[in-house]
């Protein structure tokens, strides 16, 4: 595989991509050990952003950029198109992962003009991040849902965000899979049959109320005629 190319496995628990591909590379809280890339063994130390997904474990001695399939599914929504693709959806491109030698496979290179580099400071992402907690316990808003909750002012006690907080947070982490669950999923529109002979030609209705008695309990009656709907 190229070293711009990226495949996504559901069998990969963690994501590992090329430096080269990378910004923001630091220590790794953990140090992990990585079995069966290209068939060799390694350790990695290193993290960084993979542009627009989310932060991945970095080594320049991995043979293929991998993506774990459960962490893209995690932060957004996923089609598949049978023995063809699997297409990411991101909230400003679908990444189409095709398929390839029984692998799935995307080009970062061919998405070079619509994958910008974000920087942003650690207190702008901080915020980033309370937005998407909000958003979470929310029950999952679109964003301009999102953004006119905070600025309505009708909820009190809200944390101190700003619309680009909103946006950013959607741009860092990707719109809630709760959100969009269920919603890219093509449905046909099914209409039940009527049998017409159902169907009641008068419309106008009569409503005849008595009061009844039962066992010492008083029981208000309705009909309506020629419906034939009884309350009680």
């Amino acid at each position: 595989f190229g070293r711009t190319e990226v495949l996504i496995d559901n069998a990969a628990d963690v994501s590992i991509v090329h430096p080269s591909l990378l910004r923001n590379i630091m220590p790794a809280e953990k140090a992990i050990k990585i079995n069966g890339v290209g068939g060799h063994q390694f350790s990695v130390t290193e993290t960084g952003y993979l542009d627009p997904f989310f932060p991945v474990y970095a080594s320049a001695h991995t043979n293929a950029n991998i993506l774990s399939f459960a962490q893209v599914e995690d932060k957004f929504p996923i089609t598949y198109k049978s023995q063809d693709s699997f297409t990411v959806h991101l909230p400003h491109v679908d990444v189409v992962f095709k398929r390839r030698d029984g692998m799935y496979v995307a080009d970062w290179a061919a998405y070079s003009n619509v994958f910008s580099t974000r920087v942003c400071t650690r207190a702008e992402e901080e915020r980033a991040r309370k937005a998407y907690e909000l958003a979470r316990m929310s029950g999952y808003p679109s964003v301009s849902e999102l953004i006119h909750l905070i600025e309505d002012g009708n909820v009190t006690g809200m944390p101190s965000l700003t619309r680009e907080d909103v946006l950013r947070a959607y741009d860092l982490f990707g719109t809630p899979p709760a959100y969009v669950r269920g919603k890219m999923t093509k449905r046909p529109i099914k209409r039940e049959a009527i049998d017409e002979n159902l169907m009641m030609t008068e419309k106008k209705q009569k409503l005849y109320t008595d009061v009844m008695k039962y066992e010492g309990a008083m029981f208000l009656i309705s009909v309506c005629d020629p419906l034939h709907l009884v309350f009680v």
